[in-house]
């Protein structure tokens, strides 16, 4: 007997467990009210300087429902401005990452937490970008 024979016994009940476990064990669902699928958020550096927090929902979760989301959002930045004084070029892209946690804690109060975390880099989206915009309109000036 080798070991591959003894093996699929193995896998096949790991593989129906998880079958079993997914179809009778599912978690209740918090649809995003009013955000639909792909919630829009700006996450504009220099917007954000004034400490710009996006907006919230408006409705509460029930009570006893939590609700935890995973968000990532890559943004590429580009700012120019020139004057009498001084000029000032910004360029660079943010991985943007949060951990939300709601959870209703009675029918009208609930309680939430956000860890967000922020890395900035030169990124990866410049040549992909630039490639666009050679192909469209021309290269931005402010990318030159």
């Amino acid at each position: 007997m080798t070991v591959s024979t003894r093996l699929w016994p193995v896998v096949y009940r790991v593989v129906f467990a998880a079958l079993l476990l997914s179809i009778f064990l599912q978690p209740a669902l918090v649809r995003a009210e009013g955000f639909g699928p792909f919630p829009v958020r700006n996450f504009h550096p220099i917007q954000q300087l004034v400490l710009n927090m996006p907006g919230d929902r408006a409705a509460v979760l029930k009570q006893g429902v939590l609700d935890v989301r995973l968000e990532l959002a890559e943004t590429a930045s580009i700012f120019r401005d020139q004057g009498p004084q001084a000029s000032v070029t910004m360029k660079f892209e943010t991985l943007r990452s949060g951990v939300f946690l709601r959870y209703g804690a009675t029918e009208r109060w609930e309680i939430a937490m956000e860890v967000p975390v922020l890395y900035r880099s030169r990124g990866f989206m410049d040549g992909p970008i630039q490639a666009v915009e050679r192909v469209t309109t021309g290269l931005s000036p402010a990318r030159n």
